[in-house]
């Protein structure tokens, strides 16, 4: 404030980005608001950039073909509105990630593609598209970044820049290439400055090994991120670790312990503990309530979701869509499971959402599961078979084992995601159905639970293999028994030899 009354606006300006770096890593509320009031007096006291102040230092959030990049600019944010230096970009998302996307989309527009930029420029749109979740210009931004950078002497700002790649190449589906960005940020974040950029990076990897299948490790990194730090002092660290811890357990079918963690990404009222990054574990949190019997706490979770994000970017109103739609479909009122196919649809309504491909995949797998359930298992098949590649491309294991779960419960197996196809499932009258051949009057997936049922796996085991509540288990089996003429599981191998 003292610089920008002074006249030094251009300092004032560099001030202001690293300041709001800090306000986005706590997380809290008053940080922002300090932060905001800053500005207020830099943008009222003048907002010209004088030369020789030397350009503003080079940040990026802690997290952190042109065509593409365009979009309609809507009436209340024009091209010819005054947007400030890039910075004000950067410091507009990083204030208020849901209610600054169209001026952020319009100062996109305006400024062309990436190439043509600056790397000042470069770096704060780089990070602010992300932040809105423009995630193919925060790609192409971030890329061509840290392509010119020959990584001397700002080794700290580069880990900035290559964690926030990662978090978008993550997003994007790109992950392979996430890990690489996220390692370089770890190598990178060497000094004690870039500590927090090391923590986020941890964090992130442990969420990448945990949807890929390894939980172990995600949660040693996951605690090397967490480990000697006040969460609440960056919420930013404590939120995508806690998540990751969640994303480990959900995949492990331990829905107790994933509801243990991802009910820290939320504050003592339920509502988003970060005001951004909190915002994309919506649908975890909501699985894991519903998981675990806390149906009033997941309805409770997405109304206060949709108010955080609902007027934010494409990617956040898919979210608050799908957890909207699995609370309804848990809900007791025939009444309420009748609105979760309205909002699976809205879910998947726009077409941008393929730019998310694995949230986008989660929205048809579970889709997938409800028609199924609702017994309309043509109309649940595309979905999952659309689900099921998109996970075997992604490389995410636990996530396509559940999908091929679901396909064979539909009656069809998947084939694998290298052709690309799906094959029918044995009729039910062919001997070589493993035993399920025998039992034409149950559908496929209580074949499978019969099946193993019979070889003594108990109903929470036989949940967790099939992604399948333990109550949903003994349910069916409730319903089989009397079609097999037993009266307890311990008959179910003789059945089954007999037959």
């Amino acid at each position: 404030m003292r610089a920008a009354r002074a006249g030094h606006t251009g300092t004032a300006w560099s001030a202001l980005s690293p300041a709001s770096v800090a306000a986005y890593n706590s997380g809290h509320r008053a940080h922002r608001d300090q932060v905001a009031a800053a500005l207020e007096v830099v943008s009222r006291d003048g907002t010209t950039h004088e030369a020789d102040a030397g350009p503003p230092a080079v940040l990026a959030p802690a997290m952190t073909a042109p065509p593409a990049f365009a979009r309609p600019v809507e009436d209340d944010a024009g091209p010819d509105e005054d947007l400030g230096p890039p910075h004000a970009i950067w410091l507009a998302a990083s204030l208020d990630p849901t209610g600054s996307v169209k001026k952020v989309e319009a100062a996109l527009t305006a400024m062309g593609h990436p190439s043509g930029l600056d790397q000042v420029t470069l770096n704060q749109l780089g990070g602010a598209a992300w932040v809105v979740d423009r995630t193919t210009y925060a790609v192409t931004a971030l890329r061509t970044f840290l392509d010119r950078q020959e990584r001397t002497a700002l080794g700290g700002v580069n880990a900035l820049v290559s964690n926030t790649l990662g978090a978008a190449l993550r997003d994007s589906g790109a992950w392979d290439e996430a890990l690489v960005a996220h390692a370089e940020a770890v190598r990178l974040a060497g000094t004690p400055d870039a500590e927090m950029v090391r923590r986020v990076a941890d964090a992130e990897l442990a969420a990448l090994a945990a949807l890929r299948g390894n939980p172990g490790t995600a949660r040693e990194l996951a605690a090397r991120a967490l480990v000697g730090l006040d969460a609440d002092a960056s919420r930013a660290v404590g939120v995508v670790a806690r998540r990751a811890l969640g994303l480990a357990a959900l995949v492990e079918g331990d829905h107790e312990r994933a509801h243990d963690a991802l009910r820290l990404i939320v504050d003592e009222h339920g509502d988003p503990l970060h005001p951004h990054l909190s915002l994309y574990g919506a649908v975890d949190l909501v699985t894991a309530a519903l998981r675990t019997g806390r149906f009033a706490e997941a309805r409770k979770v997405s109304v206060a979701f949709r108010e955080a994000a609902g007027h934010g970017s494409a990617r956040l109103r898919a979210l608050v869509e799908h957890a909207a739609a699995l609370v309804a479909a848990a809900a007791e009122a025939a009444a309420d499971r009748a609105r979760a196919e309205g909002h699976f649809a809205a879910a998947l309504a726009d077409r941008e959402g393929a730019t998310w491909p694995f949230e986008r995949a989660r929205v048809q797998l579970d889709l997938g599961v409800w028609l199924r359930r609702q017994r309309r298992v043509a109309e649940a098949r595309p979905h999952l078979v659309a689900a099921q590649d998109t996970f075997e491309r992604l490389g995410s294991g636990p996530f396509a084992r559940r999908t091929a779960a679901e396909l064979r419960a539909a009656g069809v197996r998947a084939a694998g995601a290298s052709s690309g196809a799906t094959v029918p499932a044995p009729h039910p009258e062919r001997a070589d159905d493993g035993g399920a051949g025998t039992l034409p009057e149950l559908t496929p997936q209580q074949r499978e639970i019969v099946l193993l049922a019979a070889h003594g796996l108990t109903n929470r085991q036989i949940g967790e293999r099939l992604f399948l509540s333990p109550r949903t288990v003994s349910s069916h089996l409730y319903r089989v028994f009397p079609l097999l003429g037993v009266t307890h599981r311990a008959q179910l191998r003789d059945v089954l030899d007999a037959r």
